[in-house]
């Protein structure tokens, strides 16, 4: 298979002309272009652009709805970047929330000086030990990069104290590895995490619903697959969840409102770990953000966009429910 060649903003406007796409202004297009290289911004956003047979498959050669213009898909780009913002802001919230308590609940039960590196201080059973190693290799690997650097609370703590407290070192864990150590940890640390997390959902909503270690879990997955897909600017209104069943015991909290496929259903699962204050905030920021992009398509309407999301016309009263 040959590598696609090398093309020009002025070429690039051309291939889409000739699919279609309206360009009222060619030097606004390459602006555009310039600014979101043409794999972000037509590859990435397209699809819902484009014509489909009556069996609902793509046509082909692939061309776009009649009246698309290319500052409609801009603006659907431009909507899900400030969509991602969002979203980043509350899940890093939760993440410092998570390392706060595995930090402060592992190093209560176990407070010897690098006792994170101890593989008996974690789960032993044996489905487990992959994980448990694994962790353990990546703090390790954590330490050893930092202590050589200058001015890190890492080397800082190494040279004046011999060793890393495990509050100091959890900042320097991606989601990822803080997962990992979730994951690694014992039952009973797991579940005093557990309710540290979920301690606000209770007192906020008057629950008397528990998160468990393994529904932690798969909210985890869920949560660090998301902030991937801000943290490295793909595409997150379209996010859904291929294995849904493992996702199904967090409908406990929600009911019927949670399907446990879209990114509705993720903006629902962050209610359990966000104050109520916070959680209202969000839903307000998303709400303004849907208002802004309402006009901006004439070549498909702004609710199949968000419906993709798994939003419908009752998405702010199912958000709300029980505030």
């Amino acid at each position: 298979m040959q590598n696609k060649p090398f093309k020009r903003y002025d070429e690039q406007v051309e291939i889409l002309k000739l699919r279609n796409l309206t360009i009222a202004d060619e030097e606004k297009a390459i602006s555009i272009l310039s600014k979101v290289n043409y794999y972000n911004l037509i590859n990435g956003y397209k699809k819902i652009f484009l014509k489909r047979d009556l069996n609902g498959y793509l046509v082909e050669p692939e061309t776009y709805k009649d009246g698309c213009t290319i500052e409609e898909i801009y603006s659907l780009y431009r909507f899900d970047s400030e969509l991602k913002n969002i979203i980043f802001y509350y899940l890093l919230n939760f993440e410092k929330m998570l390392k706060t308590s595995c930090a402060h609940r592992f190093s209560e039960e176990y407070p010897d000086e690098y006792s994170y590196l101890n593989i008996s201080n974690y789960s032993s059973k044996e489905v487990d030990l992959s994980n448990v190693l694994s962790n353990i290799a990546t703090l390790s690997k954590i330490i050893n990069s930092e202590k050589r650097k200058d001015n890190t609370s890492i080397s800082h703590y190494i040279k004046k104290h011999g060793s890393v407290p495990l509050w100091v070192l959890v900042n320097f864990m991606t989601f990822g590895n803080i997962s990992h150590f979730f994951s690694a940890l014992n039952e009973t640390i797991k579940n005093r995490v557990c309710k540290d997390i979920c301690k606000n959902y209770k007192k906020d909503y008057n629950s008397k619903e528990k998160i468990s270690a393994g529904e932690m879990q798969q909210l985890l997955r869920i949560g660090n697959y998301v902030r991937n897909i801000c943290a490295h600017d793909e595409v997150l209104f379209s996010f859904f969840v291929i294995k849904v069943e493992s996702n199904k015991t967090l409908s406990k909290f929600f009911g019927d409102n949670y399907k446990g496929k879209t990114l509705f259903d993720l903006i629902l699962l962050l209610k359990l770990v966000t104050p109520k204050e916070d959680y209202k905030e969000m839903i307000e920021k998303i709400e303004n953000l849907i208002n802004k992009y309402s006009n901006k398509f004439n070549s498909i309407s702004f609710e199949e966009i968000i419906s993709i999301s798994g939003f419908d016309k009752d998405w702010k009263e199912k958000y709300f429910k029980n505030i």
